[in-house]
């Protein structure tokens, strides 16, 4: 008797210890992330201006390569903006206007990201993580509010669309930290910040407005991501 509940003690132990989540092998879910971005300008006569808040969502994917390590995917809709300035010569309400134009640039892209993923262990309900890989950028549309600041101060407005001075495609390196909350062995809530920092030129082609400058510029963002994994 004493033999059988050790035994039965034994197994009753076994049983008791907390065992390693069994997660699924891919996960999918939807995501919102409020982001600051800028233009940094590579052209002479333009300089940056700040940054501007933005917005984006979309959907994100994880794809399994062995257990804490993942391909993460996906595809989000941005709204990114950039600040810059550069001289201005052009006919604005019938007048010829010289002077500085602040241009606020409006993006709209679909972005598509390719990342490797590193997952911790859990930690009770939680899951940490790290990222890093490559995003790419496909351009839909593009406006921009323009400011022009003559040399008597006066201020002229305009908005333009500049979609044919801007590249169709961006390339960008992405980095990101966050952490998963897990209801169970599916459903989590997740939260990161990421970087992207642009690698190729989004301006394109030369300002008609002054001296045919050939314009070049870079778009990085910051931003926080929300989202829900299923």
């Amino acid at each position: 008797m004493k033999k059988i509940c050790i035994v039965a003690l034994f197994i009753l132990f076994i049983i008791a210890q907390p065992g390693k989540a069994q997660y699924k092998p891919f996960i999918f879910g939807i995501r919102v992330s409020p982001n600051l971005s800028w233009v940094i300008p590579d052209a002479k006569y333009y300089a940056y201006e700040g940054v501007k808040p933005g917005f984006s969502f979309g959907f994100i994917s994880d794809f399994a390569l062995a257990d804490n390590y993942f391909i993460s995917t996906g595809f989000s809709y941005s709204y990114l903006y950039g600040k810059i300035s550069f001289p201005f010569e052009d006919t604005m309400e019938e007048v010829l206007v010289t002077g500085t134009c602040r241009r606020q640039i409006n993006f709209r892209n679909l972005e598509v990201p390719l990342m490797f993923k590193m997952k911790t262990n859990e930690f009770g309900q939680f899951r940490f993580f790290a990222q890093i890989g490559f995003g790419t950028s496909f351009r839909l549309s593009a406006k921009a509010n323009d400011e022009v600041t003559t040399e008597d101060q006066e201020v002229f407005k305009q908005r333009v669309d500049i979609t044919r001075e801007t590249t169709l495609l961006k390339e960008s390196l992405l980095v990101g930290i966050g952490a998963e909350y897990y209801f169970d062995e599916s459903t989590a809530l997740v939260a990161g910040i990421n970087y992207s920092n642009g690698l190729t030129n989004v301006l394109k082609g030369r300002n008609s407005k002054y001296n045919e400058v050939e314009q070049k510029g870079v778009n990085h963002y910051f931003d926080l991501t929300i989202g829900v994994l299923f």
